[in-house]
């Protein structure tokens, strides 16, 4: 029962976008919600002018901190266990909503893939890599850990590991040093005892205030609760040995020979259960036998474990830590400042807290909890009635218990709202004047483009024209913009067009635009769709060639019903063919002749 708790019953998000569930996941990682929406739309990992570095290595720092190493799935029965991870590794998506969604780990098999999806999705290449654990006489006789690369173009590459019981809490690059609070990496030549392949070799020198990661009961005599001396911190300790330039698919027989190692019931991780997890200057453990919390290069609490229940009353202690008191970030951002009571960005650092209630990605899930709560306060009393309820009254008045009373039960409120919201940008009354001249179809003006102030604060008109679809593209620039333009879909059917007016809604966000102001752009949409109401169609580009005559066919026949048009006009009198049925178009249409 303590393993089936770590992940819910039911799972949400099955029907997410990847965006939203993008931004659940890193509202695991401690992000508050608008700071993950941001992040989840901007894919800044691909921007050649962001920090490619920075930015990953506060994923890995945050992700180590609060998503934990733990075995339980593997303990709690092997025979499954490599099953049950190629099913996941084969769809990365249904690991992101078990971390997004509960309050567990896993082993690399898990938290790698899911890693590597949380990267490609904010705009990065990752690769799945294998390496060989370093041990005292040289190397694991298999692969046994699943690491992530990071490529960016521009930027190089970065190794990332954010499940290992001591993980790196940096991304580390493939050549020159990097660190953290704890230690210093490299990555270097694995020489002649290299397993076959993993050319490259990890190692780290630890700093001042790290006590090594133990499974054991106490720290080894004679250092017990201490830091290692400093002839130790100047020597460089192996990790693992790895090859740069794997890029493994989710299948790949090194997976499953690693998978099949680890499964087995005499290895080592599936001998005992396991929970670990990072923290701002150490770490806290928790194993069959001993619970202890490292910090500041001491073991600041120990106690042993002695059945189920003080494993389970220890597990329940870092739980309830991690989620009312999360850790802080001061590590990872000195140079921003700020105290404890504050997150980096500024949110109130309670906005990290999880709870039953602030678990999920989304407002509106949110919303549906407190629903599911009211509903449950309002129904708890159900079966307990009083007399004077009894048989009062017609039904009208209040019969039936009370239960047809006018104004019984919560108020409802139509899905659509109210109609009335603060908007979040100023839009000048020259844009909805512009639309409402392209949706008259007796108007010459057939396209408008919208473009910010330098604020950011304020939408205005940039332009409006004659034409179609050809001049609305050449009025696109290097600036982020909102525009529609007009365009009719067609019924050629013998002798006779039938014209209808289609419109659509174009959000432009080119290539060369900042990552954070296509993020503030997307938060703008519906303030934009309030003014510019009616299209048909609804398309994102982020260059003018995306605008091609036939994707647009396409997905303008989908969007239609039943009855589709055999063409479509983006430039006046300019007929572009959509036989979707494939009756024939014109004099050629079946069922129609010259005289309809």
């Amino acid at each position: 029962k303590r393993f089936q708790r770590m992940v819910p019953a039911t799972l949400p998000g099955a029907s997410f976008t990847d965006t939203a569930l993008t931004a659940g996941y890193l509202r695991r990682l401690g992000y508050g919600d608008e700071k993950a929406a941001q992040l989840a739309g901007a894919k800044a990992l691909g921007s050649p002018v962001m920090d490619f570095k920075e930015i990953v290595t506060e994923l890995v720092g945050r992700h180590v901190m609060r998503v934990p190493f733990e075995n339980f799935d593997l303990c709690a029965d092997p025979s499954k266990f490599h099953e049950a991870i190629m099913c996941r590794i084969a769809n990365p998506r249904e690991i992101v909503r078990r971390l997004a969604f509960g309050v567990g780990g896993g082993t690399c098999f898990d938290l790698s893939p899911a890693f590597a999806w949380l990267l490609t999705q904010l705009g990065a290449k990752a690769r799945l890599v294998m390496a060989c654990d370093a041990t005292a006489d040289g190397y694991s006789s298999t692969a046994n850990r699943l690491v992530v690369i990071a490529d960016n173009p521009g930027q190089g590459s970065l190794l990332t590991d954010v499940c290992a019981p001591e993980p790196c809490r940096t991304a580390v690059d493939l050549s020159g040093e990097s660190s953290d609070a704890l230690a210093t990496y490299d990555v270097v030549s694995s020489g002649e005892a290299e397993p076959a392949g993993f050319v490259s070799l990890l190692r780290r020198r630890r700093a001042a205030g790290s006590i090594p990661f133990s499974f054991e009961t106490t720290v080894c005599a004679p250092e017990q609760g201490e830091a290692p001396k400093e002839e130790e911190l100047a020597a460089w300790t192996p990790v693992y040995a790895f090859c740069p330039e794997q890029d493994l698919a989710s299948g790949a027989d090194e997976i499953k020979t690693a998978l099949a190692a680890i499964s087995n019931p005499a290895s080592t991780l599936a001998k005992q259960r396991l929970f670990s997890l990072a923290m701002p200057n150490g770490f806290v453990v928790l194993t069959d036998a001993v619970m202890r919390q490292v910090s500041d290069g001491n073991t600041v609490h120990e106690e042993a474990v002695s059945d189920a229940d003080a494993w389970t009353s220890c597990l329940d202690k870092i739980l309830s830590q991690l989620y009312e008191d999360p850790p802080m970030d001061a590590v990872f951002y000195s140079k921003r400042g700020g105290g404890r009571d504050r997150s980096p960005d500024g949110t109130p650092i309670h906005n990290f807290r999880r709870s039953e209630a602030n678990i999920t990605a989304s407002e509106q899930m949110q919303k549906a909890y407190q629903s599911q709560e009211g509903a449950s306060q309002r129904s708890k009393h159900l079966g307990s009635t009083e007399a004077s309820s009894l048989a009062v009254g017609g039904a009208g008045a209040g019969g039936g218990l009370g239960l047809n009373k006018p104004g019984f039960g919560p108020k409802v409120h139509h899905f659509s709202g109210s109609g009335q919201r603060c908007r979040t940008i100023n839009i000048s009354d020259d844009i909805p004047n512009a639309w409402a001249q392209i949706m008259d179809d007796q108007d010459p003006i057939g396209w408008m483009l919208c473009e910010y102030q330098d604020d950011g604060k304020t939408l205005d008109l940039k332009s409006k024209g004659g034409g179609g679809l050809a001049s609305f593209k050449a009025s696109l620039g290097d600036a982020i913009a909102w525009g529609g333009f007009r365009c009719y879909a067609v019924d050629r059917r013998g002798g006779v067009d039938c014209k209808r007016i289609k419109l659509v809604f174009v959000q432009y966000r080119p290539d060369s635009a900042p990552a954070m102001k296509k993020a503030k752009q997307s938060s703008h949409k519906g303030d934009v769709k309030d003014v510019l109401t009616g299209a048909h169609l609804d398309i994102t580009v982020e260059n003018p060639g995306e605008l091609d005559e036939q994707e647009l066919i396409t997905k303008m026949q989908d969007a239609t019903g039943a009855h589709k048009p055999n063409g479509y006009e983006f430039e006046a009198g300019v007929f572009l063919e959509a036989d979707f049925y494939g009756t024939g178009i014109g004099k050629e249409c079946k069922n129609e002749n010259s005289k309809n």
